[in-house]
């Protein structure tokens, strides 16, 4: 029933606009266009909107766990002297700290430190493309908000158990105020960042690193092939071993065993 009556106030706003208050209808087509615009503006309040702001209207989350390589930082700020930035910051709005700041950051912490160091350098004027986002409801929504928006980056290990110690700080908020999450506490933490639930075990107890966890595929070498070739004949030589003590004849496999030995690395 409420979104009925949206739509109809809406509806209503719109033969408004597009009558007058007299009657009267728009002259022209940038008349028109003028006035759809403006009704898709008020209709689109409290969604996400994508701005440019000044970068020094926005604070650094005081949450963000994450590290930042100077040299990574100096790489952006060259990237996005040469090219712009590529890509919006999240934001939200938040003008009660009295910092003289209307903005606090989500994601995109590197682009800020980048433009910021532009601006002191005197080679960028300061502008900053935003999506401003509804303002989280507590500290675990923000929390879970600046994990989110870094779930694609890559994290060494020492990141990821920062990530897995918030989100059982999160986990257990959520039990204390009868939220419990359905399923392990590990396999619901694991599903956040993107690791399996047995992952999670082992990189807080120490036993696996960043790669492993995050699935990243290395460059191989010849010593990868080395290594296959090897385990390849000796499950070849297990399996001629079987076949002959079945009175199979192994002597195809014989020949394929001497061909792995002549391939030339």
């Amino acid at each position: 029933m409420q979104g009925s009556t949206s739509l109809h106030l809406a509806s209503h706003k719109y033969r408004v606009l597009i009558e007058g208050e007299a009657g009267k209808k728009p002259q022209n087509i940038k008349e028109k266009r003028t006035i759809k615009m403006s009704l898709l503006s008020s209709m689109s309040s409290g969604r996400k909107r994508n701005v440019t702001i000044n970068v020094e209207d926005v604070r650094p989350n005081e949450r963000n766990c994450y590290t930042f390589e100077p040299e990574m930082i100096s790489s952006l700020s060259l990237s996005i002297k040469k090219y712009g930035q590529l890509e919006n910051a999240t934001v939200y709005e938040d003008d009660t700290l009295n910092d003289g700041r209307k903005y606090t950051l989500i994601g995109g912490e590197s682009r800020y430190r980048a433009i910021i160091n532009l601006v002191e350098l005197g080679e960028h004027d300061g502008s900053f493309n935003v999506t401003i986002v509804d303002k989280p409801s507590d500290n675990i929504d923000e929390i879970e908000m600046l994990l989110h928006d870094n779930l694609q980056r890559h994290k060494d290990t020492e990141t990821i158990k920062k990530e897995i110690e918030m989100y059982e700080e999160i986990y257990q908020k959520l039990v204390n105020n009868g939220r419990r999450p359905t399923g392990e506490k590990r396999e619901w933490i694991g599903s956040k960042i993107g690791v399996s639930g047995r992952q999670i075990d082992r990189i807080k107890g120490g036993n696996i690193n960043s790669s492993t966890a995050q699935r990243d595929v290395r460059e191989l070498t010849v010593k990868d092939v080395e290594k296959a070739l090897k385990r390849n004949k000796k499950a070849l030589e297990k399996t001629i071993r079987i076949m002959e003590e079945v009175g199979i004849d192994s002597s195809l496999l014989r020949t394929f065993i001497i061909d792995l030995d002549n391939i030339n690395l």
